[in-house]
């Protein structure tokens, strides 16, 4: 029996209802969207139960805007769950039939990132303020954030010393990638995110800020706990929980005061440390714990089932101001040992944080989140899937798979064997429909560069297609050199401007472009300073550069795409029937190949678009 549950309420798909199972990847030229979500098309007959349930919904009737929101749905068939927490569209309506489409997998990616942006990640963790010690201590950071060198704009005295105030922390990309997946609630795996290719990566500021020269110096007020959770639930569907944290003053009151259980008030203006140890131990269940400034995050710890027994030290900085409220959650989502038949929460955690107040001596609050602006995450992550040809899979619903293009094409001694689902080939396709001869991809540029050096081409070798066509054109924008320091390269970097007008020199903040870097370290002594009125001391050690070597889009194609240019060269795509069962349409890997005794051939499965009396029509791509 096919079963269709929208929002809680169960519809029978009766035998006549046309089930259409559609797996459709989109083309190589978009890797960004490539993903393992399955869509059904079902038509549903009016019966007088189904009629009832989408009414409940407000679909009956022409006012209704069921058709332009996404509703909830789960689809089972012989108790199989084929979509489980997925979603479902309205197409169109008749006087005897409703059309819905449905929705699972990794099309929700898109759905929890929406239209956030890189500012609306927590970055507070890395928010720190800018001594000679913590510029200096940056250098043998290998995620969070590094302060490499460029010429951010403000070449006072060509560097010579090195103004530390004028320098920028560049975030590397992996810790970018990192924190967009896990606060969208994924975890995920995958040997190319692990790599050094990937890891090396930094991604320059969109935004320069206003320079203080002030002072710091560190006054302790007050420490905080709150009561420990020490939770167990059991539900029979993936559910999530949220927990009010409370608060408990383990010191005598400075600064801060309890207004409520689950608050707590400044009664002072200031920047603050919070060094915060959390405690856990999780049996079951995935948690998130957050601190909250007025209602706006200021601190996210993602902590799995896997870290069970483990202590978190963070330190972030926050700026308060008299009656600016802090509070506190534990959101725990229910995890699974059983198949899916009991979904669990049990486990029990302890925070508390020491308040330290930042005042007088050096140095200058560096907030992340206001040097990362005006770029979406989606985009961002588009933009380094297509560098790498990365394409990812849902392993259950909040857990992700990475693989490159490169290894699945290339991977043969873990293909699937499915000589005994074949029963026929019914049509070769050799048209290549969204692509040319010369296949670029580009970088934009700065304005005096004029040396387009770091685009690539991917040359199909078929005389068929159009001259050139461009795959995509990156978000990141390629710098021109400024100047040698030490015999190393700057990279021009515009966060700040330098005027000269009457003998007066003005820096402006500017904006800028996201800039993607590699980076290395060169054994160097330098003087530098830190503010107008700083000492300039001489200072040795492997001072980290910016560099744009292997950044070409070049570089990535010959890494990255050798095995699809090879697919190309040769492209055949084959239109197959095969014999599926639920249990094989539910354990679908799309990050296989397949192999068929028959043809002697592996292929790339591409779609899988249709059933009828049990047999399925899929599309493969034919491996040279």
């Amino acid at each position: 029996m096919n079963i269709l549950t929208v929002n809680g309420n169960n519809l029978d798909l009766y035998e006549k209802a046309l089930i259409n199972l559609n797996y459709q990847l989109n083309s190589i030229s978009d890797l960004s969207t490539r993903n393992s979500t399955f869509s059904n098309t079902i038509t549903l007959p009016r019966t007088s139960r189904n009629e009832l349930i989408f009414e409940s919904l407000g679909m009956i009737g022409n006012v209704s805007t069921v058709p332009y929101r996404k509703v909830n749905c789960n689809y089972t068939q012989n108790d199989v769950p084929l979509i489980r927490d997925g979603y479902l569209q309205v197409t169109d309506t008749t006087e005897e039939t409703f059309k819905v489409v449905m929705y699972s997998g990794i099309i929700d990616l898109e759905e929890r990132l929406k239209d956030k942006k890189l500012e609306d990640l927590n970055l507070t963790e890395y928010n720190h303020f800018i001594t000679k010690d913590s510029y200096l201590d940056s250098f043998g950071n290998t995620e969070g954030y590094i302060y490499a060198l460029a010429n951010y704009g403000a070449e006072l005295d060509t560097f010579n010393p090195i103004r530390i105030e004028y320098q920028a922390p560049c975030m590397f990309m992996h810790t970018i990638w990192d924190k967009i997946f896990t606060e969208a609630g994924y975890t995920y795996e995958g040997d190319i995110i692990e790599s050094g290719d990937f890891k090396n990566k930094l991604v320059t500021p969109t935004n320069g800020w206003e320079i203080i020269e002030s002072a710091t110096t560190e006054t302790f007020l007050m420490t905080f706990s709150i009561d420990e959770l020490d939770e167990f639930d059991t539900n029979n569907t993936p559910t999530t929980i949220t927990y009010n944290l409370e608060f408990n003053a383990d010191t005598t009151p400075s600064g801060f005061t309890i207004t409520s259980a689950t608050a707590i008030t400044s009664t002072i203006d200031a920047v603050c440390k919070f060094d915060i140890t959390t405690t856990f131990d999780i049996n079951e269940g995935d948690l998130v714990l957050r601190y909250f400034k007025n209602g706006s995050l200021i601190y996210g710890e993602v902590i799995n089932k896997v870290d069970t027994g483990s202590t978190r030290n963070d330190t972030i900085y926050v700026e308060v101001e008299s009656g600016d409220t802090i509070t506190g959650t534990v959101e725990a989502t229910t995890t699974t040992f059983d198949d899916g038949l009991h979904w669990w929460i049990d486990f029990t955690l302890n925070s508390e944080f020491d308040i330290t107040e930042q005042s007088g001596g050096e140095g200058q609050l560096i907030e992340m989140n206001n040097l990362y602006k005006g770029v979406t995450q989606t985009a961002f992550i588009k933009d380094i899937m297509q560098h790498f040809g990365i394409i990812l899979k849902t392993v259950d619903n909040n857990h992700l798979e990475f693989t490159t293009m490169q290894k699945l094409l290339g991977d043969k001694e873990n293909a699937e064997d499915w000589t005994d689902k074949y029963v026929y080939v019914s049509n070769e396709d050799y048209v290549l429909k969204d692509y040319g001869i010369n296949n670029y991809m580009k970088y934009t540029y700065e304005k005096d560069v004029t040396e387009f050096d770091y685009d690539g081409v991917l040359i199909v070798n078929n005389e068929h297609l159009d001259y050139e066509k461009t795959l995509f054109t990156s978000i990141f924008k390629i710098r021109e050199t400024s100047f040698f320091r030490g015999g190393n390269l700057l990279y021009s970097v515009p966060l700040w401007l330098s005027e000269l007008k009457d003998l007066v020199t003005t820096i402006k903040v500017q904006t800028a472009n996201l800039s993607l870097f590699n980076y290395y370290h060169s054994a160097e002594t330098f003087n530098l300073e830190l503010y107008s009125t700083g000492p300039s001391t001489s200072h040795s050690a492997n001072w980290p550069f910016l560099q744009q070597e292997d950044i070409e889009y070049q570089y990535f194609i010959d890494n990255y795409y050798s095995n699809i240019k090879l697919l190309l060269d040769r492209n055949k795509v084959v239109t197959a029937t095969m014999n599926f069962n639920e249990i094989d349409l539910r354990n679908l890997d799309f990050l296989r190949l397949k192999y068929f005794k028959q043809t002697g051939k592996y292929y790339y499965l591409n779609m899988v678009k249709g059933s009828t009396n049990g047999l399925n029509t899929t599309e493969l791509v034919e491996i040279p």
